[in-house]
């Protein structure tokens, strides 16, 4: 099944108003009042959506900031302090934006980037708040027990000593091992696994070497009879050997005796007298010989390797399957930081009951209470959103869970002359996920992983698949859009997400056809190396594109 025939909808910037509408600036209206009014109040709605997004991503950015201080307060090797500087120059520029209002996506990452490096980074020469050397701190675990129980006032810094050290080699003041939270553990083994074999099964290294190694000996093996006759083919046959025939195939000759013959043809072994396989075989065509025993067995030994390694990969995809299946069911038990029940907004107008998931990892999932139609559930969807590349699941920072279909399924229905019902639509940071029948439908990896790519590729009013690079990528693969959907609508932003998608789902097919594109979400998502995104344009200057795009139409 092709994507698109799953995934009807998707978000566009440029839309065009019907013929019988006036048009000002994304809106639509009877006159143009009407329209200027209904793109005043968009913007309105726009504006207190994003304000909420800034707040988030600003309270995010004071709590890691924060936390950074902290640690750096308690470093005093002199190497070390070359890296906090970094980090430094980071909180501050957060700590401006914020005072200005908001701080950007980009200054967000990355600080949390600096942050996750500082704290790896590791120094015998680190000391604690009170300057008194780890080292000391050092000694068996016995001894640090008694320190930790000594409840002397005169001691009382020492036990705090020694049960932050306790503590930091993961043990309680009775020396026995702290037992973390299962659930998170248990998640963070299950994405190493996972991580693990998806590189197995998406490495097809093995597998395309073994095939050109059984290619290799083939030809070497049948320049040998390269136009040679073999009149009297039957008598010349001896057993191991390969044969072939114009009408039936490859013939393994089994065993020879002196009077039978014992072959092996499609898959059916049989025995025959040699004068009557003599009969059957002048009517089967030319008979030529392909491979002696020795050659056969080379072949049959690389062909036995060959589907070992089939079956191998086939086990790593079924354990992979496996492994998602329990990630997608563990992941929100094991982040889900609080959930309240609070009215919001959605489709720009209608307030509804929903309650409100937060995640350790920033995420904001809105579900609604009491659904009409079927939705989509949260412990489903956050499991798929956790199976995404850190990378692209960190472009995403809240998902609405919508009971009921997008405002423009309208607009599409009549552009395209279809019945249109959309699934999902993306924006800037946020996803909708939208259910509109009362059919309970099954939450696709394909689906998470189209609409986060929007959110990777759209930044405020600018997309990277607009830019030089994108479009020199597909221009070079030589195929145009990379799937049908996109070539439809002709549309640089659907064929980001649309590859995206693939690169999620089918990696080694996209490397194979789309090598391009292939190569800069691979640095991108496995590399962690940022898009080379060119200059954003301003929100005017987008808008008079726009307005000229259509007056051209």
């Amino acid at each position: 099944m092709r994507y698109e025939d799953i995934i009807p909808f998707y978000q566009k910037l440029n839309y065009k108003c019907p013929k019988d509408k006036y048009g000002e600036g994304f809106s639509c209206g009877k006159n143009k009042e009407e329209a200027k009014k209904n793109f005043e109040t968009e913007q309105k709605l726009k504006a207190e959506k994003q304000k909420g997004v800034d707040e988030r991503r600003g309270k995010r950015a004071e709590k890691v900031s924060s936390k950074a201080e902290k640690r750096i307060a308690k470093i005093k090797d002199p190497i070390l302090l070359e890296n906090v500087k970094d980090v430094r120059s980071l909180i501050d520029k957060a700590k401006s934006e914020l005072a200005s209002g908001k701080v950007s996506k980009e200054t967000y990452k990355e600080l949390r980037l600096a942050v996750d490096k500082l704290k790896t980074t590791k120094s015998n020469n680190i000391k604690d708040s009170n300057n008194i050397p780890r080292d000391e701190l050092d000694a068996t675990t016995s001894n640090m027990v008694k320190a930790a129980n000594d409840t002397s006032p005169e001691n009382e810094l020492l036990a705090n000593m020694a049960r932050d050290a306790l503590r930091k080699k993961g043990l309680d003041i009775n020396g026995k091992k702290i037992q973390p939270n299962s659930k998170v553990e248990k998640f963070k083994n299950l994405k190493i696994q996972y991580n693990e074999i998806s590189q197995k099964v998406n490495d097809r290294k093995k597998l395309d070497t073994l095939g050109s190694e059984l290619m290799e000996i083939k030809t070497s093996a049948k320049e040998k009879y390269k136009n040679k006759s073999f009149d009297n083919s039957v008598s010349s046959m001896a057993s191991g050997e390969t044969w072939n025939s114009e009408s039936i195939g490859d013939i393994y000759i089994d065993s020879v005796s002196k009077n039978d013959i014992t072959i092996t043809s499609n898959g059916l072994t049989e025995t025959y007298k040699k004068e009557e396989l003599s009969k059957i075989l002048k009517d089967a065509g030319k008979i030529s010989k392909s491979y002696d025993a020795e050659d056969t067995k080379l072949i049959n030994n690389k062909q036995k390797e060959i589907s070992l390694a089939y079956s191998e990969m086939q086990n790593n995809r079924e354990e992979l399957s496996n492994i998602k299946e329990e990630i997608i069911n563990t992941a929100y038990d094991a982040h889900v930081v609080s959930s309240e029940k609070k009215d919001y907004i959605i489709n720009g107008k209608n307030k509804i009951k929903a309650t409100i998931h937060e995640f350790d990892d920033g995420v904001v999932i809105y579900s609604p209470d009491n659904p009409k139609n079927q939705v989509y559930d949260v412990k489903e969807v956050y499991g798929i959103l956790s199976l995404m590349p850190d990378t692209l699941r960190s472009n995403v920072s809240r998902i609405n869970i919508v009971d009921g279909k997008s405002k423009d399924d309208e607009y599409w229905s009549n552009k395209l002359n279809v019945n249109f019902k959309s699934a999902g639509s993306a924006g800037d940071d946020n996803i909708n996920l939208y259910s509109s029948s009362s059919e309970k439908k099954k939450l696709t990896t394909q689906l998470i992983a189209h609409e986060s790519g929007h959110t990777d590729d759209n930044v405020g009013w600018d997309y990277y698949s607009d830019g030089t690079e994108w479009n020199s990528a597909m221009k070079n693969d030589k195929k145009g859009f990379i799937t049908d959907y996109a070539k439809l609508h002709k549309s640089n932003h659907e064929d980001y997400a649309d590859s995206v998608e693939m690169f999620i789902n089918q990696p080694d097919l996209m490397k194979v056809s789309y090598p391009n594109r292939y190569d800069i979400l691979d640095k991108h998502y496995n590399s962690g190396l940022p898009l080379n995104r060119d200059k954003p344009s301003s929100m005017q200057a987008r808008i008079n594109a726009d307005k000229k795009s259509r007056k051209s139409k």
